[in-house]
This record gives structure tokens, sequence and C-alpha cells, in this order.
């Protein structure tokens, strides 16, 4: 007799059992893990392995700007063309701390203060967020506990007048600016400023107005009407050479 041939249902049946497996891995791993941080891990390793080797090189050689406190000395040290020079190894130094910091879920790139002490620094870092949005809205620090309910699911889209603005010297990704945007409601318009054009290409896509900008180059003749209703910086102070005249502006 002639082996029994497996029929179409059987086939079938071979093909369904490894795609219901996958299925209910994904979904066992969507009860564990947060999906969102898996993809921003795997996307930031994924750079980092494809980073060529002249940026590295470009990064570890960056770090001598920072050695110079005052204009002169850069241009002691960089030629009449040091603004040019002093923003390009501003670039590469975040080319590759931006991945590293993603890698260790530090993509916001700062140390928030201590408001909770068995919470981690992201956990924190919203807690501060939402103590800036309260601040910039009341003019005062809010002392009760921050709950998940204060955020806002802001569209962007919505047709609601923007009446107010606020602007993050150094805004990075532009993680900050829309969280906080979460925090003071769609009346607000985001505004960001940063030097770093592989940056500020995240940044273009959250809700928000952002140019590629150098803190220290004033006056910030680019904001419209040359006003805002609240300026910040997380971090970036590190680069203003001229704190006063900062103020000023």
């Amino acid at each position: 007799h002639e082996p029994r041939r497996a029929g179409r249902g059987g086939g079938l049946f071979c093909w369904a059992v490894p795609i219901l497996l996958l299925a209910f891995g994904i979904r066992l791993c969507a009860l564990f893990l947060d999906l969102e941080e898996v993809y921003e891990k795997g996307f930031a390793l994924y750079n980092i392995l494809m980073l060529p080797h002249q940026a590295y090189e470009d990064f570890l050689q960056s770090y001598d700007v920072y050695t110079h406190a005052t204009d002169h000395e850069l241009e002691d040290a960089y030629g009449q063309d040091w603004r040019e020079v002093e923003m390009r190894k501003h670039k590469h130094t975040y080319t590759v701390v931006q991945y590293y910091c993603a890698l260790v879920g530090c993509q916001k790139m700062y140390v928030a203060p201590l408001f909770n002490t068995v919470r981690g620094n992201e956990e924190n870092q919203v807690i501060f967020e939402y103590q800036l949005a309260r601040w910039l809205k009341t003019g005062d620090w809010d002392d009760q506990p921050f709950t998940a309910g204060a955020r806002r699911d802001v569209d962007p889209n919505a047709a609601v007048p923007k009446t107010k603005r606020v602007l993050e010297l150094g805004c990075g990704q532009g993680r900050s600016l829309q969280e906080l945007g979460r925090f003071l409601g769609a009346d607000w318009q985001l505004m960001g400023m940063n030097l770093d054009g592989n940056q500020l290409r995240h940044a273009k896509e959250r809700p928000a107005e952002v140019r590629m900008r150098d803190l220290n180059h004033m006056p910030y003749d680019w904001i419209a009407n040359a006003s805002v209703n609240g300026a910040y910086n997380l971090g970036a102070m590190t680069f203003q050479r001229d704190l006063e005249e900062h103020a000023q502006e």
C-alpha cells in the first residue's frame, strides 16, 4: 500500500502552530516589557554598532572645546572660524553620547532632583517636569505628591489658540519639552533650540517648534515678537559662557 499523504488541513495546521506560538510569545512579552522602551534601546544599540570609526575619533577629540571658558580663549585655540569649530565639536560629542544615554534609559540627558527616593531618575525627571510646568503657570512650586493624572493628552492639531510660549535652550531630542507640554496644556506653544541637527531630527517629530541655534549666539532674534512667557534649560547651562548676558536676553 502507498503511504497516506498529509491532507491540506495538516499543512495548514503545521503553519498555524508556529504563528500562534509567535503571537503568544509577543503578547507575553508585552505584559512584562515596555515595547516602546525595547524599541528605543534596540534603535540606540543599532546606531552604536553602525557609527563609523571616524565618529568615535571625532567624539574623543571634541572634549578639548570644554577646556575654553571665553570667546577669546576659543579664538586663540581655533582661529577666526572658532564659532564653526565649536559647533562642530559639540555635534561630535552628542552624535555618540545620545545613543549611549538612550541605551541606559537616560534619553533626556539630565539628572533630576531626587523628589522620590524609591524611584529612579526617569520617574524623578517626570516629577521635576511637572513641577516646572506648575511654576511656569502659577509662579509657585507644588509640594503635593505628583500623580500621573496631572498629565494631559495634548493634540498638536487641536484648534486651540496658542496664547503662551515656552522656550527650552538646548532641547536635545525634545523629550522634556514634549513632557512639559502634557502638563502645560494645549494653549502653550512649545519652542526649542539646539545646535545638533541629528538630535533635532528626532525633536521635529514632536509637537514643538525647534530651531538649530547655538545658545551663545545672541540675540535670539528668530523668536517672533522677541518674547516668550518662560524659558529654561536642563544641563545646557554647562555651555553658557556669560550667565548675566543670558539673563538679560
